[in-house]
């Protein structure tokens, strides 16, 4: 799911999560890497 519109569908007012910010990197190389404790531990990687 895109940024903003993860950032759309949330209720920051009712979470502790914080707002994900996007930035312009200098070389172009953008990467993400998101910890995620649901039904097991596990990592998300995303670029850009």
């Amino acid at each position: 799911m895109d940024l903003s519109k993860n950032n759309q569908k949330r209720d920051f007012n009712s979470t502790t999560k914080p707002k994900g910010e996007i930035k312009k990197s200098k070389n172009e190389l953008t990467f993400v890497v998101q910890k995620h404790a649901a039904s097991h531990l596990h990592y998300d990687f995303t670029s850009k």
